[in-house]
């Protein structure tokens, strides 16, 4: 009857020896009363006790009874301090009848389990790997497709505007950017979990492909590579289920690299907000800032005008989204709004005569499919895999942020294999990474998207401007996109966990500023 406490053992020896070898009963013992659990090993052993005395004297020597059991394992003795002079109230128990021992052969054979069948075992699991196969057909068009389509409309008008600003980011034509909104977005509608997440061009990945491709001979070959390899990455992390890899990065690790992207983008939109005329500048933020203050005589007033309104009509729309209690605001996309009025005024009054510079022509078309050039491959894997782990991580938390807020099941790993689909095809259609976006997530989710049916839809918009809406954004501002793209930046600053930081930990406070 002493095994009973062996059993107990054994049973939480995942608690005392996670994934480690045979147990040990004195370290077990030591490891119980850490880790809080001697209670109820005294427990167990006492009832062990109490099934087995005759006598009331025989409960209260723990030590002779555990030196016999002890011996019965054949285990070295353990230094074992029981309570003394314990009062126990005999209350008699029946002793437990041990069960009938069955002989296997009298067992009757199990019935046949039926075959699966090739078919059905797949039948079964696509819609595991395509999730729209299994929400589709639950898909409620009552209730659901009215807010989705209102959602992809906002989502569509801050995303167009935006594509075009974060391709300048990166260094890349803006219709790569626009490029870039259409195919992954559509590919994450078919593949993604989370109804909420609109993927596309953000600011953190604009940046991060700029870096990469500032010193490339070849900008859009090396990004559709760059794109291939991103996606490539975030496939196979999901095939090997890393989805746990954004609980074990260090947060204050992520603050601060994520605040030094944003102070990087702030510093390299500068020339444009002051409407410096195109010059060559370093990367680097510690040259460039010393060359725009050199040039700050080349200022054009006018352009900076213009760009103190675009910010302030941005934050000033944020505000009031935060703060007014009128639903109104919630469906005006600001972002479309600064590019209509910025268009029109410059067209209206000619500013691009008097200094402001315009984004001019795209070339436009339906995009054909072509290869990567794998010759960049040498120079381009070590910052794809940068890349990938950053853009997942922002990505996944503003996914399981909307998958607790209205309590539905999101996979890490499924999002990683939808988002690391959306780049692989991506690349297919001269695209450059592109990941979640907490702004637009947020845009879509005061409209009411339900599911991802916003997200098609919200592809389809996109590849309607790409045949058609070309030539309207001919006289758009550049300074606008820069506007656009510093309010994007501001709000990447993670001012609350470098507060939080500085009254708990110090050390870490230190960490964040060092990177």
């Amino acid at each position: 009857n002493m095994l009973n406490v062996n059993r107990w053992i054994q049973k939480n020896k995942h608690v005392m020896y996670p994934g480690s070898a045979p147990i040990d009963y004195g370290t077990a013992f030591e490891r119980l009363q850490e880790e809080g659990y001697i209670t109820q090993f005294e427990s167990d052993f006492d009832t062990a006790l109490r099934n087995t005395s005759s006598s009331e004297e025989d409960l209260l020597d723990y030590d002779q009874h555990f030196d016999e059991y002890s011996r019965m394992l054949d285990e070295p003795d353990i230094n074992f301090t029981a309570p003394r002079n314990i009062q126990y109230t005999e209350i008699p128990l029946p002793r437990p009848v041990s069960p009938p021992i069955q002989d296997i052969r009298d067992t009757k054979p199990k019935d046949k389990i039926a075959k699966v069948t090739f078919r059905e075992k797949w039948t079964r699991r696509i819609p595991y790997y395509v999730p729209v196969l299994n929400w589709l057909p639950k898909y409620s068009i009552r209730n659901y497709l009215i807010k989705d389509i209102v959602a992809s409309i906002g989502t569509a008008s801050m995303l167009i505007p935006q594509s075009l600003a974060y391709s300048s980011l990166a260094g890349l034509d803006p219709a790569i950017g626009l490029y870039t909104a259409w195919i992954p977005v559509l590919i994450y509608s078919l593949l993604g979990t989370c109804g909420q997440l609109s993927i596309g061009p953000d600011a953190m990945a604009s940046l991060l492909v700029g870096l990469e491709l500032h010193d490339a001979g070849d900008l859009s070959g090396t990004a559709h590579l760059l794109s291939f390899l991103v996606g490539v990455v975030l496939f196979f992390m999901g095939v090997v289920r890393w989805g746990f890899l954004d609980n074990i990065l260090s947060e204050p690790l992520l603050a601060g690299f994520i605040n030094a992207v944003a102070v990087i983008i702030i510093v390299d939109q500068l020339p444009s907000l002051l409407g410096f005329p195109p010059i060559e500048m370093e990367s680097e933020i510690m040259y460039k800032l010393p060359q725009i203050i050199e040039n700050l005589y080349q200022t054009n007033y006018l352009t900076l005008s213009l760009g103190f309104v675009t910010i302030g009509i941005l934050f000033g729309f944020r505000i009031v989204k935060k703060y007014s209690r009128v639903s109104f605001f919630q469906y005006i996309p600001e972002t479309m709004v600064v590019v209509v009025v910025g268009t029109l005024l410059t067209w209206g009054l000619k500013l691009n005569n008097y200094g402001v510079q315009i984004l001019g022509s795209i070339e436009l078309s339906f995009p054909t499919p072509v290869l990567p050039n794998f010759k960049y491959l040498p120079e381009t894997y070590s910052s794809a895999i940068i890349i990938a782990v950053i853009g997942f991580v922002e990505s996944i938390i503003v996914a399981k942020s909307y998958a607790s807020k209205y309590n539905y099941s999101m996979s890490p790993n499924r999002e990683l294999v939808a988002i690391g689909m959306s780049n692989i095809v991506g690349s297919f259609f001269r695209t450059y990474p592109t990941f979640g976006s907490l702004a637009r997530s947020s845009v879509s989710d005061a409209l009411g998207a339900q599911t991802q049916i916003f997200g098609f839809l919200t592809s389809i918009f996109i590849l309607l401007t790409i045949l058609f809406l070309g030539p309207l954004f001919y006289y758009l501002p550049k300074v606008v996109m820069s506007g656009i793209i510093l309010v994007a930046a501001c709000g990447l600053f993670e001012f609350e966990e470098l507060f939080f930081l500085a009254k708990i930990r110090v050390i870490y406070y230190c960490i964040v500023l060092t990177i």
